[in-house]
């Protein structure tokens, strides 16, 4: 009694809202006073033509669920939908059952859904279109029962692998994409469902441990997750070992180690790292926000990269719960200016500094780049002037030191790279005196030891005798270029502060206009001062913006 009491008034709530929604001379439902006390499975049994969909609750053991005082939307097949289904597989039954029902009433109004997706019971979210259901057409509707409301349709709701579980199947078990995406699961400890039992002999807590698989790329790139919605491109091997051979020469990761005997570092490719930084690459390029393609096409992956579709790529079209499939057999990715990209910091992003933060300002200016630059204050001199930036002389707020360095840590290719920076200096005295503003950057390839500062000294340049140094003179507002400049190799005490003495023409091992770069990874820059000049009088920095330009064939 206590259950019709509360479905009974669940119906009527239901009804009521319903015709207070719409004139209910408009809007036909099925309804009656026999109903409102009756459960969904006993109004599925009283109609002759869902006989068929009633049994398969029985068999599924579903029948029992549907009398519970819970509200539900029932999308009941008719007998005719049935044909062909293997009645005695029962986990087929249930993944169709659980495709057909969904917690809460959901009712046409006018014939039409007033939601744009229904969550069914399996977890799967289906579209609505007017009357229609992930593409069925409901006919009979809205026959209320005392916990929910029914939905008659000719055709089965057919359940959906999302985009996770059709790469799981079997036959895709050998490919590139689907392997990497499986190995990126690792078994981690839950600490809210892992109860510590007491502490071991050495103090340390032990646990009655949980364990969950979980996998970052899932958490990132949710294709396993019903409320997200993607388009994935699954390659062949044959196009996806094609694409290998295209990123690994950009992706490539160099390991650096000590030569205990040449008392030097030395660099060599790490192919399994470079593999799987290429494998990942690609993987990723492949994953799209929804979209439908077509054959010719140029898709944009969900990082922004052009993906090229060539005529007859396109294998196998499938529309899963929560997106689309597209299986290829070509797919192409341009590298220049596309998966590769120029590299733009912002001076004020500085990531470290060997000096005292107080001697940094912050500057705000219409002309530059993000609205403010970077000043440095140091001391230039020129003959016997002393050019001091803002006027101070006080070490708190002033540096004297020799490598005075901003530091940075750009993520580049494994390519060469052209450095440009701005270098404004606008203070008045420098630009009456025309102060020549010599600046110099230290680079480090990923993988190598990364930068440090000693005593003014600077370790781990990629080469003891050469720097990047770009020059500006005050007042001009205007972009250089760097270059390679042998250091002061003849004098011990100048060699570590890399002191700069001419331009190189020319150079065996280097391009003089590129930045060297090996290895696929985070770089280690310093953009410092003393570029000239050795002693306390290394002089300012003046800093805007880098740019780095991956120096890449356009064809490419």
């Amino acid at each position: 009694m206590r259950f019709k009491n509360c479905t009974r008034c669940l119906a009527i709530g239901l009804l009521a809202s319903l015709f207070a929604a719409c004139n209910p001379w408009d809007e036909h439902v099925k309804v009656n006073d026999s109903n409102l006390d009756a459960s969904v499975i006993d109004v599925l049994k009283q109609q002759p033509d869902l006989s068929t969909f009633v049994n398969v609750l029985e068999l599924t053991g579903y029948d029992s669920v549907l009398i519970n005082a819970q509200s539900y939307t029932i999308f009941a097949p008719t007998n005719a939908a049935w044909t062909g289904i293997d009645m005695a597989n029962i986990e087929l039954l249930r993944g169709y059952v659980k495709n057909c029902v969904a917690f809460q009433s959901f009712t046409l109004v006018s014939n039409v859904f007033t939601v744009s997706k229904i969550k069914m019971l399996n977890g799967k979210y289906l579209p609505t279109s007017g009357s229609s259901i992930d593409g069925v057409a409901v006919g009979e509707h809205n026959i209320l029962a005392a916990n929910g409301v029914i939905h008659k349709t000719a055709s089965l709701l057919v359940p959906k692998m999302n985009i996770w579980e059709y790469l799981n199947q079997d036959n895709f078990a050998s490919y590139s994409q689907v392997k990497f995406l499986k190995e990126r699961t690792d078994s981690v400890m839950d600490m809210e469902l892992s109860y510590q039992l007491g502490l071991d002999r050495n103090g340390r807590p032990y646990y009655d441990t949980v364990w969950v698989q979980r996998n970052e790329w899932l958490s990132k790139y949710g294709i396993n997750k019903e409320d997200s919605s993607y388009t994935f491109l699954l390659l062949d091997e044959t196009t996806f070992e094609n694409l290998k051979q295209k990123y690994t020469p950009y992706f490539t990761i160099n390991r650096t180690v000590y030569d205990p005997i040449a008392l030097a570092y030395t660099s060599e490719v790490d192919p399994i790292a470079t593999n799987l930084q290429v494998t990942g690459e690609i993987t990723k390029d492949m994953i799209l926000l929804p979209v439908t393609i077509t054959n010719g096409d140029t898709a944009v992956s969900v990082d922004g990269v052009k993906i090229i579709i060539p005529p007859s790529s396109i294998d196998v079209d499938y529309t899963a719960s929560n997106g689309k499939i597209y299986e290829l057999g070509n797919a192409e990715v341009k590298m220049y200016n596309n998966k590769v990209k120029e590299i733009f910091i912002e001076a004020e992003n500085y990531v470290g500094t060997t000096m005292p933060y107080t001697t940094i300002s912050k500057r705000m200016f219409s002309w530059a780049s993000g609205g403010y630059d970077i000043v440095v204050s140091g001391r230039n001199v020129v003959g016997a002037n002393n050019y001091w930036a803002y006027g101070t002389t006080t070490p708190t707020y002033c540096t004297n030191a020799n490598n005075a360095a901003l530091t940075y840590r750009p993520t580049l290719n494994s390519i060469p790279y052209k450095v440009y920076w701005k270098s404004y200096d606008n203070l008045a005295g420098h630009v009456a005196a025309n102060l020549l503003v010599s600046q110099k950057l230290f680079f480090s390839n990923p993988g190598a030891p990364p930068l440090t500062y000693t005593s003014s000294a600077v370790n781990f340049n990629f080469s003891d005798s050469i720097v990047f140094i770009g020059q500006n003179v005050a007042g001009n507002n205007a972009e250089t270029q760097l270059f390679m400049w042998q250091t002061i190799t003849n004098v011990a005490a100048t060699k570590p502060l890399r002191v700069a003495s001419t331009p190189l023409l020319s150079h065996p091992d280097y391009e003089i206009d590129k930045l060297p770069c090996t290895s696929y990874g985070t770089a280690s820059l310093w953009v410092s001062n003393s570029a000239l000049v050795a002693g306390t009088n290394g002089g300012s920095i003046f800093l805007d913006y880098i740019r780095l330009v991956p120096v890449i064939d356009p064809g490419q």
